[in-house]
Parts: structure tokens; C-alpha cells; sequence
């Protein structure tokens, strides 16, 4: 991927326009199993990363199986527990019914029915549609925020266009991958900051380029969102399950260099990886906490010279 370059800001009606124009099919969708893409595309974009990540790691009681920290939607239990939870609920023509008459969660009810084709034919482009109507119409921030979030998921995940025009001054793929990042960005100013958010940074964070080269809109919106993952890391501990960057830098070591794994009692979702020795000694002032709390998490008093040498030592994290 190229360096991004000063660019002139895009208004939110013109992505809008695009996503609404073109037929941009989302890759991963299953037609076989629609309400695995339901799942996603729930999981991913209306609950706060902090709440799903929690439930997902146990840390709370659920109200029924999800995984977005690591894409588990095929799990049946998350595929159920939507359909029990949620789309057994309401018939899709009753959604319809509400999102006619502007009732805001109908609308984007119906908005990931029609992306997924639960009960109904797929139709992204009119999914797409009442997606803008939201963002655009006189609702609530936290309504908005969704509707931020599923945008910026599609970005991310959709088809590119057989066209070879450049769209918006870029080729299709790199405008994409802008638009991920400025949607996920506006779901942050509305006060969501979903998983889908977490993993347009995660993807920034993993790709080769020098952040720096990302200048003005773009960088604000980059920062915004790597600010509020940053946020949601120390809020829970989460860790990427498979990365290629180090817990503490946020940089890719060398090829050939293998991620060194704290090896304490820290669960997998929270158990970091570091280029090296000096990362893995310097964040340890963050990380304590989490060894602590999953070695003995009714306990106060803990062995900390025992603890910090579980920590230091490597874990084969190709097995992890």
C-alpha cells in the first residue's frame, strides 16, 4: 500500500453517494448461511467494543454467546443466540413495517437483514440506503453510531467495483480503505467505538506504512480512532489474538524475528506479544494487572518477583 498524501477533504454525502451507487457485494458474506453474516455484522458494529470484548472474555455474565475479537461467528452459538435474541423476535416484514414509519432501530434492523439476506432477498445498495437515511436523519448519536460503524464495516470488507476509473481522486481500493478509516473515525465522534473500529486500527497498526505519511483529514481520523483503541486496551487488556506487532511499540519487528509471549496466567485475550525484551520489561507496569487478576482474581496479595519472572519468560506463541 502507498503512502497517503495531503488530500482534500471529502464530504460525507459523497461517500454516501458512492456506497449507494455502485453494487458493492461484502466479501466473507455467506449466502448459504445468512445469519452467520447477520452475526457479524452485529457483533461487529452495534455493541461498544468494551461490552462485546467483555462478554466474549467471560469477564461478565452474557446474555448470549458472541466473539468479535476474533471473528467467531460461525460459533452456533452465536449464530442462536441472534436468532433467538433477535431475529426470531420480529418478523422481517414487521421490521420493514417500522423502518417505513422512521423508527430508528427497525431501520437499522432491516439494514443488516437486507446485507446479510435474513428472510430476504440481499440488497446492499438498499441497505446502504437506510443506513444514510440514519446517519443523515434526526436521531440519536448513539443511532448515528451504528449506523458509523456498519458503514465503516462495509468499506472494509466490501468488493471493489470492476471499474477503472479512480473513485474520489484514488483508485477503488485505496479509497476504501480510507473510507474505513473516516467512518470508523465518525462512529468515535458519535460515542461508539464498536469492534469494527478496533479492527480498522489493528489493520492500520499491522500495515507497513510510516503513519506519519498519513496527513491531514486521514491523519485526524487515524489518530482518533488508534486514541480509542488505545483506550479500550487498558479499559479490558484485550490483545489480538493473531498479530504481527508488538504489544507495547505498536511496530512489526524485523522479518525473521519471532514475537516474544508473556508467559504468566494472563488469558489468551489479554496475553501480549513483544518484538523483544526491552518492550516486554517496559510494559509490564501496564500489563501487571492482568496477570495479577487472572492468576488470583479474589486475591490482594500475590508473589510480584514470581509473577514478573512469568511474565519474562517466552511462550511459544506459535502454538498460542
Amino acid at each position: 500500500m502507498t503512502s497517503i498524501m495531503p488530500k482534500p477533504k471529502v464530504p460525507d454525502a459523497n461517500y454516501l453517494t458512492y456506497l449507494t451507487t455502485f453494487p458493492l457485494p461484502l466479501r466473507g458474506s455467506s449466502a448459504k448461511d445468512p445469519l452467520q453474516t447477520y452475526a457479524v455484522l452485529y457483533t461487529l458494529c452495534f455493541p461498544p467494543a468494551t461490552k462485546s470484548y467483555l462478554i466474549n472474555s467471560r469477564d461478565e455474565p452474557m446474555d448470549f454467546d458472541y466473539a468479535p475479537s476474533h471473528l467467531d461467528s460461525g460459533n452456533p452459538n452465536i449464530k442462536q443466540g441472534c436468532r433467538n435474541r433477535r431475529v426470531r423476535l420480529r418478523s422481517t416484514k414487521s421490521v420493514m413495517v417500522g423502518a417505513k414509519l422512521e423508527i430508528v432501530d427497525d431501520m437499522l434492523e432491516l439494514a443488516i437483514r437486507l446485507w446479510a439476506g435474513v428472510d430476504t432477498a440481499v440488497d446492499t445498495r438498499r441497505g446502504a440506503n437506510i443506513l444514510k437515511r440514519v446517519y443523515e436523519g434526526p436521531f440519536a448519536p448513539e443511532k448515528k453510531g451504528v449506523a458509523a460503524s456498519l458503514i465503516a464495516h462495509f468499506f472494509f470488507h466490501c468488493d471493489h467495483p470492476a471499474i477503472d476509473t479512480p473513485i474520489l481522486g484514488m483508485s477503488p481500493r485505496m479509497r476504501h480503505w480510507v473510507a474505513a478509516i473516516h467512518w470508523a473515525a465518525q462512529s468515535c465522534r458519535l460515542g461508539l467505538f464498536s469492534f469494527i473500529c478496533n479492527l480498522v486500527a489493528e489493520c492500520a497498526l499491522s500495515l507497513p506504512d510510516d503513519k506519519a505519511s498519513y496527513e491531514g483529514e486521514l491523519k485526524g481520523d487515524l489518530d482518533l480512532v488508534l486514541a480509542q483503541r488505545e483506550v479500550f486496551v487498558g479499559e479490558t487488556g484485550y490483545q489480538p489474538r493473531l498479530t504481527t506487532i508488538c504489544g507495547r511499540c505498536l511496530k512489526t519487528p524485523p522479518e525473521g524475528s519471532q514475537l516474544l509471549q508473556c508467559a504468566g496466567s494472563c488469558a489468551r485475550v489479554r496475553k501480549p506479544q513483544y518484538c523483544g525484551r526491552q518492550c516486554q520489561k517496559a510494559d509490564w507496569s501496564r500489563h501487571r494487572k492482568w496477570c495479577k487478576k487472572d492468576l488470583d482474581p479474589a486475591s490482594d496479595s500475590v508473589d510480584e518477583a514470581a509473577l514478573y519472572n512469568m511474565h519474562m519468560a517466552t511462550d511459544d506463541s506459535s502454538n498460542s
